[in-house]
Order: structure tokens, then sequence, then C-alpha cells
């Protein structure tokens, strides 16, 4: 039995890896009267107890990998003949070292190649995108961000597997251009803690009117709707909300590039390029993962001085990702004033 997070028709390579499996089973004398796939079920919403019996899906793979065994026994033939010839095959690393699994023995077969460092291009710059960009904004700015936390099993009611629950919001609210940023912040006590303390939190702070930025939206806009169908006495707000988001990664994505984010336009690339100042690197906390970790983990925590820590880092690597969309703004306002 296999895991996976989806409940979608299984798909190569993982097919194959079990018409393998089911090759190697028959042909060692064992009859399978069924292969089949327990995967979590996506759909389940926990309801009060854990009920297993909802939590998991199964279904039988049994004709989808008899119809591949004519070829895992076709493959199995070249494999036998690989493993019995004494040199050592003479194909060169390429991209199939990667396809389907990257290969174990990628190392050894690199050793002594010099791989050049990749083509990042020249920069570019759209100045007429980014001054439309730069135009739908309106002040006051209220630059967010979320942490969340998930598990494949349920927490508790409410959640469904591989749920992501906010704990923690970042906020920068800028009233007018060039004034400083001001700062706002929640983080939830536990993992147990309300979804609605945390809604109801950010949308104290957030005002009625007036850009919110954030960087990738698709993130946060998600985690919106989710709330707002968990707390439909909010509706009205979160919309309010979700209608006044606009995406910072937009303009990196394609309209503002630089050799120096090396083709990447995540805010950890997009940061030190435009402003090297700025870094996660010596941070205790410096990527949401381990953000997650650290707060889910703090459940188990008894010493109060490392859960005050914990707590603490958690704050500043929340607070950096926020100030730093306040700081590539600006970078991109003085860029937009001085090409004007």
């Amino acid at each position: 039995a296999y895991e996976v997070k989806s409940t979608t028709r299984v798909k190569p390579p993982f097919l194959k890896d079990a018409a393998l499996q089911y090759y190697i089973i028959t042909n060692s004398g064992l009859n399978l009267k069924d292969f089949f796939l327990t995967h979590l079920n996506n759909q389940y919403i926990r309801r009060g107890e854990l009920d297993v019996h909802q939590l998991f899906i199964h279904y039988s793979l049994l004709n989808d990998i008899k119809e591949l065994q004519g070829e895992i026994k076709e493959k199995t033939a070249e494999l036998k003949a690989v493993l019995n010839n004494k040199l050592m095959p003479a194909i060169e690393i390429g991209d199939h070292c990667d396809n389907p699994y990257h290969c174990d023995f990628y190392g050894f077969c690199s050793e002594g190649i010099v791989v050049e460092d990749p083509d990042y291009g020249t920069a570019y710059i759209d100045q007429n995108a980014i001054k439309e960009f730069l135009g739908q904004l309106e002040y006051p700015l209220y630059y967010i961000d979320f942490e969340t936390w998930m598990t494949a099993v349920p927490q508790m009611s409410g959640h469904w597997p591989y749920r992501q629950v906010c704990f923690q919001f970042s906020l920068h609210i800028q009233r007018t251009p060039n004034a400083e940023p001001e700062h706002k912040y929640y983080l939830a006590e536990g993992v147990d803690s309300p979804s609605l303390v945390f809604l109801e939190n950010l949308l104290g702070v957030l005002g009625n009117h007036g850009t919110v930025l954030v960087y990738n939206k698709a993130f946060e806009n998600t985690r919106l709707k989710e709330l707002m169908r968990e707390h439909p006495q909010h509706q009205d707000a979160v919309e309010q909300v979700i209608d006044r988001v606009v995406d910072l990664m937009a303009p990196f994505r394609k309209n503002y590039r630089l050799p120096e984010m090396q083709g990447s336009y995540s805010i950890k690339h997009v940061l030190p390029a435009l402003v090297p100042e700025l870094s996660y690197d010596d941070l205790t906390i410096s990527n949401g993962g381990d953000a997650s970790s650290a707060f889910y983990n703090l459940k188990n925590e008894t010493d109060p001085v490392k859960v005050q820590e914990t707590r603490d880092a958690l704050l500043e690597y929340c607070g950096l990702d926020t100030f730093a969309m306040v700081k590539l703004l600006e970078k991109l306002i003085n860029n937009s004033i001085l090409h004007n």
C-alpha cells in the first residue's frame, strides 16, 4: 500500500513501480488476488472523533498493472543483461539521470566533470509594465504574510488531510508614500488555537480600504477563502479583503529580472538581488517549512525559555517577510521615478 495526497488516477512512474512489484511477487511463486492503492481522502473533513474509514480511500490497480506486465518483462531482460555486463555502460550524463527519479549513481558518473555556472542572462526591466503595476496601488498599503502548519491526519474538527492551518501573520502598514511602516502581528498560542481568533485579529488590522500586498497571492487568497467558508459570518469582510489583494510577485515573474535573481522570482532570490542588506541567512528560522515545524513542535516543549526563544524567532522570520516586501516595492517605485 502506498500513500499519496491526491484522489486523481495513478500515473507513471508510480504505476510502473507497482507493476514491477507485482511482477516480482508473482514470479516468486505467489499468487495475488488483488493489488490495491490506499491513500488519504482529501475530501474527508473531520467532525468530532477521527473516522479512519473515511480518512482513507482504497481502489484496485490490478487491471492497470497487468497491462504493463509485458513491458516489465522486456525491461527485466534488459536489466539482467546490464548486471551481467562486466563493463560500465557508456552513457553520458544528461536529463535522463533525473527521469523518472534522480539516479543514485549520478555523483559517481559526474565525478571530475566541471559544470559551468548557468547563464541567467542580462537585466530586463519593462518600465511600462512596472508603471502599470504601481498605478493600481492605493494607500494605505498593507503588506501581509501568513505562516501555516499542516499534518497528514486531521488534528481536530474542521481539518482535512494536509490542511494549511494559519497560525501567524505579519503585517506592515504604510499609511502614505515614504511613511515609516507600522508593524503588527499575530502568533497563535498553540496548534489548538481557534482559526476564528486568527481571522478576527487579521480583519481587525486590515482596515476597510487600501491595497493588501502579498507575495504569491494564490497562497494567501486560498487560505482566506478557507477561513471564509469555515466562518461564514465574516464572508463579506473576507471577500472585501480578497478584492483588495495585489500580488507583489507579479512584476518579478516577467517584467523585472536581474542576473542576480538566478532565474527565480522567489522572494528568497529577489530580496538579495535588490536589497542585499537584508538577509534570511542569519535568522534562527529562515524559511516557511522550518517555521511550520518549529511552531507545531512547540506543543511538546516544556521549557518556557525555549518556547519563548522559538516564538521570538518566528516573529523575526515572518516580520522580515513583510518588511522585505516594503523594501522591494520601494525599489520598484524608485526605479520608476528614475526612468520617468
